[in-house]
């Protein structure tokens, strides 16, 4: 793998990458961040990320963005995350 530049740490996890591998699971269970909290640090990824050239791809869980009452919240700033990166 050719790199054309060395990676950024995001600095905003508790070690590298691990917030982004399962970002609403690790957010609400292992950084026990609250949605906002959560969506901010994402906010915070994605603008380190456009600095630095990088892409910042979302993989969430079906249940965490659909009606399951302990995930309120987090469809609405998914959508709303999603309008403001286009």
């Amino acid at each position: 793998m050719v790199m054309s530049r060395p990676p950024v740490c995001c600095s905003l996890c508790c070690s590298c990458c691990s917030f982004s591998k399962d970002s609403d699971t690790t957010a609400r269970y292992e950084l026990r961040l609250s949605v906002s909290e959560s969506f901010e640090k994402l906010q915070q990824l994605q603008h380190r990320l456009q600095q630095t050239g990088g892409l910042l791809i979302t993989i969430f869980h079906n249940f965490s963005l659909g009606t399951d009452k302990d995930w309120m919240g987090w469809r609405e700033r998914y959508a709303a995350f999603i309008k403001q990166a286009k």
